[in-house]
């Protein structure tokens, strides 16, 4: 049977970690794990924690230690040291996994031929610093994954996703230019749905931790949830956010994609100097945002040119 590949990436994570280690090693599958860690700098307890657990479970763990590069560029990194073959899972280093989270993900995954990229994603339970439930979050997709929505929208929790040989070896194959790409989840969502399946799967699969300033969500405050949503949709727009993500993946994929995809993308990212063109291509495009709150936002901020 293929290898689970979990990719970890840590930096001064020592508050939750272990617990986090040990819900990897908890969970009910029958199959051989491998986590593959990067460690990104940290400064504080957090390789010793690596280490220990390398040393108490050598033929599991695969401890880097490495300079800070960055998120982005960490999980990356983490996909060239990887193995082409068996199922590759994102991992954060403060979350919970719930128990039959891979085993879920896989039975899901198998379903799909091994010459197709696939990925599974899933909704989250939020939780506290202490681990109190909190919510849930995101709200389920009410259109479903694809392409047109990947452009501009982002559906998929990073720490939740599994991907199967197939959809590794199109991402680690043609990396991007890290400082063009908003998150390493958002460009594998985009890369995957352009060419492959995407699953989402609305039960949660992790406990997901809210501390400090990180809270996405987990609020039925009308107002406050609005805000975050205007916060979030700001910082990814402009011209080196939405569409240098977008043009990125033009330079390495455009090429290779169908000819339904090809428009989407290309009309995506022809300069409308005018007004009335920006206007008619806002309320006339293929791209589409989750939530009708979001997708109104896209609309105004294309037509102020902020996109």
């Amino acid at each position: 049977m293929k290898t689970v590949h979990i990719l970890l990436s840590t930096y001064n994570g020592e508050r939750y970690l272990e617990e986090q280690l040990n819900s990897l090693l908890a969970q009910d599958f029958s199959r051989e794990i491998c986590v593959w860690v990067r460690d990104d700098g940290s400064s504080d307890g957090t390789l010793a924690i690596l280490r220990r657990f390398e040393k108490e479970h050598d033929w599991k763990f695969k401890v880097n230690a490495g300079r800070n590069i960055g998120v982005v560029r960490s999980f990356f990194r983490l996909l060239e040291l990887t193995p082409q073959e068996g199922y590759f899972a994102f991992c954060d280093q403060d979350d919970i996994w719930n128990r039959d989270k891979l085993t879920r993900a896989i039975a899901q995954l198998e379903t799909i031929p091994e010459n197709v990229p696939a990925m599974y994603c899933s909704r989250t339970e939020l939780i506290d610093k202490v681990g109190r439930h909190l919510g849930y979050w995101p709200p389920i997709p009410r259109k479903g994954p694809g392409f047109a929505n990947a452009l501009i929208e982002n559906i998929a929790v990073g720490c939740t996703i599994v991907l199967n040989s197939a959809a590794k070896r199109l991402i680690s194959g043609a990396l991007p230019d890290p400082d063009r790409v908003i998150m390493h989840d958002w460009w594998t969502y985009l890369c995957v749905s352009a060419f492959g399946r995407v699953i989402y799967d609305p039960e949660p699969s992790i406990r997901y931790r809210q501390h400090g300033g990180n809270t996405v969500g987990g609020t039925n405050l009308v107002f406050r949830k609005l805000r975050v949503k205007i916060a979030n949709f700001w910082r990814n727009r402009g011209k080196f956010r939405l569409r240098a993500q977008a043009e990125e993946f033009d330079r390495l994929f455009g090429d290779q994609l169908s000819s339904e995809s090809r428009r989407i993308l290309k009309d995506f990212l022809k300069v409308r100097a005018s007004l009335v063109s920006r206007v008619r291509y806002a309320f006339s495009t293929d791209l589409y945002r989750q939530m009708p709150l979001d997708h109104l936002m896209f609309r105004v901020l294309y037509i102020m040119k902020h996109i």
